[in-house]
């Protein structure tokens, strides 16, 4: 008999933070016998801690990288034959107490979604059934629409399932909550797999260090509460983040891991819509807390990789060239990030023309004028911003995320910059970007200033006010 779930944790010169890691997932349900350990050739105790906790480890030497050494940890130890579902989970990730059984309820609740209505439509409608099945499954379901059967002539014909009795049902499927439970005697298998959960995403918090970890908590609320939960909806999730992401271990293999990109998380999920092996969804209830990079070099080079790697998935799934809905997305979402980066990086420049061919008829010299110019972008792209900061504050209950806003247009700009580099990187130059993994900090260590002009804020104290550690278990 199988095994609810096991957790693969890769790691390299984790030692600060891994006791910690691993202390979390026993509490949040997960037993030492079904936590595997990936020890990519590290240099420290990382491996020596993980084994005093009586977790499994598998140490990579040479180092391999992690999605090869998450490759090889499944099949070593054969995890798709002994779990139903397998985790991922970041070294430096801290998991809520409900996360796993979060988790699994959402797969084991396959609701369709109205991105897969029409599909299943089409699905239902071609296969061999009576007039009499049919009629019987919608009386069951839909009451109002008992008057469908006398719509149905006795061998229900061709250009009947073409016209009125597709539409009906289509209307059938949308209005009422069906699930795939209630269906599935109608389906055959190949078919049931299609509207199967096989991803399931959970949402990452960063934890509490500095001014770039605000902001970057920032990021994740807009995510969270703007794009996450819609994008399931529809069936158009593209991410599944490497430090809360959950797969059924019956289609783990089809994944393919060893892939040429910086993104292997996004490079999966894409695969998984491009060949119809299942449902990607977002658990907003499931909480990570995660480790984010407290210096801005640390912030850019981490950018510099997702950016860049997201940029080497796209290329390699012809996303531009696609034409179903994560394509869609994808080319949506990129392109207007694109197009924005682009616009802001512009604007100084034409700020400075701006300046110079209107100081005779102000009369302002265009030394004096730009910088009042480019003080007033900044001031205004705050205050249009403002509204939305003070929402995810108040909904996240983090003060300190409004506490550093007026930093964040500066963070802002760095990440459109960075985000047109890593495409005229990537997609131009046809380049490369390195993998880079954030220096890990002890989760009791003081608050340190990270941001410019640090020794003249520490004197005032409204700006850098030293602010608690996280703690130890996050609630």
């Amino acid at each position: 008999m199988k095994r609810p779930f096991c957790v693969i944790v890769p790691a390299y010169n984790e030692e600060v933070v891994i006791e910690g890691t691993l202390k979390r997932l026993i509490e949040a349900g997960a037993r030492p016998s079904d936590i595997y350990l990936v020890d990519d050739c590290s240099q420290d105790a990382t491996g020596e801690i993980a084994r005093s906790l009586g977790v499994h480890v598998l140490r990579n030497d040479p180092n391999i990288g992690k999605a090869l050494g998450v490759l090889r940890v499944v099949r070593e130890f054969k995890l798709t034959e002994f779990y139903d579902y397998i985790s991922l989970m970041d070294s430096d990730t801290m998991v809520d107490h409900g996360y796993y059984n979060e988790m699994i309820k959402e797969f084991e609740r396959p609701i369709l979604t109205q991105h897969h209505y029409k599909e299943l439509v089409s699905d239902f409608l071609t296969m061999d059934h009576s007039s009499r099945e049919l009629s019987a499954f919608l009386k069951r379901k839909a009451p109002m629409l008992e008057h469908a059967s006398r719509l149905l002539p006795q061998g229900i014909a061709e250009h009947v399932l073409r016209t009125h009795w597709r539409k009906e049902l289509f209307k059938f499927l949308k209005l009422d909550t069906t699930t795939l439970d209630d269906i599935s005697p109608l389906l055959p298998e190949g078919v049931r797999g299609k509207y199967q959960v096989v991803i399931a995403c959970g949402r990452p918090i960063p934890q509490l260090y500095n001014w770039l970890t605000e902001y970057r908590a920032l990021c994740y609320a807009n995510g969270h509460y703007v794009y996450r939960s819609a994008q399931t909806k529809f069936g158009v999730v593209a991410i599944s983040p490497g430090c809360s992401t959950m797969f059924r271990a019956s289609t783990f293999n089809r994944l393919k891991w060893d892939n040429p990109t910086k993104a292997e998380d996004m490079y999966v999920t894409i695969q998984v819509h491009h060949e119809h092996i299942g449902r990607v969804v977002y658990v907003g209830n499931a909480r990570v807390y995660t480790q984010t990079p407290r210096t801005l070099t640390g912030h850019i080079k981490q950018r510099l990789r997702w950016d860049g790697g997201t940029w080497q998935v796209i290329k390699a799934h012809r996303v531009y060239f696609g034409m179903r809905a994560i394509d869609w997305e994808c080319k949506f979402l990129w392109t207007e990030g694109l197009l924005i980066s682009v616009l802001r990086m512009c604007m100084p420049f034409i700020l400075i023309w701006a300046s110079v061919t209107t100081q005779e008829m102000t009369g302002i010299p265009w030394y004096f004028g730009l910088p009042l110019a480019i003080g007033g972008l900044y001031v205004g792209s705050y205050l249009v911003s403002l509204p939305t900061m003070l929402i995810f504050t108040i909904l996240m209950k983090r003060w300190t995320i409004l506490k550093y806003s007026p930093l964040y247009m500066i963070l802002r700009d760095i990440d459109h910059f960075v985000f047109v580099y890593a495409f005229v990187l990537v997609i131009i130059l046809n380049k490369d970007v390195k993998w880079y993994s954030p220096p890990r900090y002890k989760r009791n260590e003081k608050r340190k200033h990270a941001w410019p002009f640090a020794s003249f804020f520490s004197r005032l104290r409204f700006w850098a006010g030293r602010v608690p550690p996280p703690p130890e278990t996050p609630t």
